[in-house]
């Protein structure tokens, strides 16, 4: 099978476009790639999430919107030698997964993030997030799911129960 190139398989495996980042209320990631040549965000706003990839400053090549309730987001386990923390968009059989992590040591590793694209157990593109060009605030979208009444239990999200 044909390896198409990074950028070359996140745009050919756009969808049709939604609600864009930029109208967001929150961003949850956002970083640069290839030296600022593309931009990857990650949003949330009233009831839904949002996936952004794109030139730096321009219209978006990607652009995948979810309901805020069916946001496959992982948070932090809160146990290891980093924060790690990955969202997941799904746009027909493949699969874009925004992660981030963050050494705890202060003498470890910088911040890295980036996104992996697969479909099915083939790994279509990794891409990651040029360095010093990193924004995550992944626990602002733990207390959007919080805020529309999900609760992490169990390694998943469910519907919290009322007091």
């Amino acid at each position: 099978m044909q390896r198409l190139a990074p950028f070359a398989a996140l745009a050919l495996l756009a969808g049709p476009a939604a609600a864009e980042c930029i109208t967001r209320a929150e961003s949850f990631m956002m970083c640069t790639m290839k030296g600022g040549a593309k931009e990857l965000r990650g949003c949330w706003g009233p009831g839904d999430a949002g996936y952004q990839f794109g030139p730096e400053g321009g219209a978006p090549e990607l652009v995948i919107s979810v309901p805020l309730a069916q946001l496959d987001f992982i948070p932090w386990a809160g146990v290891g030698s980093s924060i790690w923390e990955e969202v997941n968009f799904a746009n027909a059989d493949v699969q874009y997964s925004i992660w981030h992590r963050v050494d705890r040591a202060p003498e470890g590793d910088p911040p890295s993030a980036g996104v992996t694209v697969t479909r099915g157990d083939e790994t279509l593109a990794e891409l990651t997030c040029d360095p010093g060009t990193i924004s995550a605030n992944f626990e602002g979208l733990y207390q959007a799911k919080a805020a529309i009444g999900q609760c992490w239990r169990d390694f998943s999200w469910q519907t919290c129960k009322s007091p």
